[in-house]
């Protein structure tokens, strides 16, 4: 795991895409999207129990990707990253065992106004056409796996 690291998102500029609004005849036709760079700090333990066992545990905070331009199709926020893990080996046999489990925790809810624009001005809404929502975000994840060293 790095300690810190540092992420270069391209512009990808603006995704032409029909989102149907809700209560509305208008569709978005043009989502303005603008990524940012973005930095990580990692912070991860193992203790080794006994030569077989060793037990692990992470931290990592994530910067989102976008600030001022959170859309439905990116609902993102700052995030706290939480993972524990397990090793077991059987260094006669050359077997190993790890398993670990994960869970984001994102700082707040994504904030979503999603507004129609056009190529020439990506930044002025062009027309009426809006969408708005709260995403509640939270992610788990589990992990196995098994080797063996020849």
């Amino acid at each position: 795991m790095e300690p810190i690291r540092r992420t270069g998102h391209h512009q990808p500029g603006s995704e032409r895409r029909n989102y149907p609004v809700i209560g509305a005849r208008r569709y978005i036709t043009h989502i303005t999207e603008r990524w940012n760079n973005t930095w990580q700090f990692n912070l991860g333990g193992i203790w080794q129990a006994s030569p077989e066992w060793a037990f692990k545990a992470g931290y990592a905070w994530d910067e989102s990707p976008v600030d001022e331009y959170v859309t439905a199709r990116i609902p993102s926020e700052d995030r706290h990253w939480l993972t524990l893990g397990a090793q077991w080996q059987d260094i006669r046999n050359g077997w190993t065992v790890d398993a670990a489990v994960g869970t984001l925790i994102f700082e707040d809810d994504a904030e979503v106004n999603d507004r129609e624009y056009t190529h020439q001005n990506p930044t002025e809404p062009s027309s009426t056409a809006n969408y708005q929502g709260t995403y509640e975000l939270s992610a788990w994840s589990a992990s196995v796996q098994v080797s063996k060293a020849f």
